[in-house]
């Protein structure tokens, strides 16, 4: 009789850590710096060490990680004198996966220097000044296509320096994933997107943000609908199946 008042406060917990964590998730206030969007968190509790290992597609023993999804980065060409520059900006979400609430704060800090880092490579980009506008161009088509892989640099970088340990193991980590060939196929599969921008140049402005803004929410779906096929749990299913969900409401919109 013992065992049933504690399976119930067991539930209840987890009820009450569920309610509480997006009111913590509001405590995360981006950097008002003008050209990075950063979409409040979204936080999802996992019960158990292999559900957090199955989202985060890592091994070994952490209490919580961050994905960045919906990210995008929008770029154009203007005159400036005789010279032309680029007008960027750069959007992405936190996902958040987590055991428990303590941890969040610490998911904040890398969230925030995500943010930061970006901001740092959008300042870069916004200073650069180029000859004609057929050279600014082609740096923006490269950007906006390389971006999944700069916001995946930017978490490494974050994990790296808040844990020093995990500097050492990066190298046979990149070894094995350039061996599986899964990065380069990923940068390819942007690049190849180059060409066909370009046709569209002639349209106006408004139609090549959408454009853009549909190209990162298919970029974004690729990557969840190759995480649905490997998920072992249905629970992990049914959450990449809300999220495709969304996406799929979402490029609805933009007439897919």
């Amino acid at each position: 009789m013992a065992a049933r008042p504690c399976a119930a406060m067991r539930a209840l917990s987890v009820f009450l850590v569920i309610l509480l964590l997006p009111s913590i998730a509001r405590s995360y206030e981006p950097e008002a710096n003008g050209f990075v969007i950063v979409a409040q968190p979204l936080i999802r509790y996992v019960p158990t060490q292999q559900h957090l290992r199955e989202w985060c597609g890592a091994p070994g023993e952490f209490e919580a990680c961050t994905r960045f999804i919906g990210f995008r980065l929008e770029a154009s060409c203007g005159p400036a004198g005789d010279q032309w520059i680029l007008d960027a900006t750069a959007t992405f979400r936190p996902w958040i996966f987590v055991k428990g609430s303590a941890h969040l704060a610490h998911e904040h800090e890398h969230i925030r220097d995500v943010e930061r880092f970006t901001a740092e490579h959008v300042a870069g980009l916004r200073a650069l000044l180029f000859a004609d506008a057929d050279h600014c161009r082609q740096r923006s088509i490269h950007e906006a296509a390389r971006f999944g892989e700069t916001m995946k640099a930017f978490a490494r970088r974050s994990n790296e320096e808040r844990h020093p340990a995990l500097a050492g193991a990066r190298y046979e980590r990149e070894k094995l994933r350039m061996a599986r060939g899964w990065e380069s196929k990923s940068v390819e599969s942007q690049m190849e997107e180059g060409p066909r921008r370009e046709t569209r140049d002639h349209r106006d402005r408004d139609d090549v943000e959408r454009v853009r803004k549909r190209e990162s929410l298919e970029m974004s779906r690729r990557s969840i609908a190759h995480d649905l096929e490997t998920a072992r749990t249905e629970t992990h299913r049914a959450a990449l199946q809300n999220a495709l969900t969304f996406i799929d409401g979402e490029l609805k919109k933009l007439g897919r």
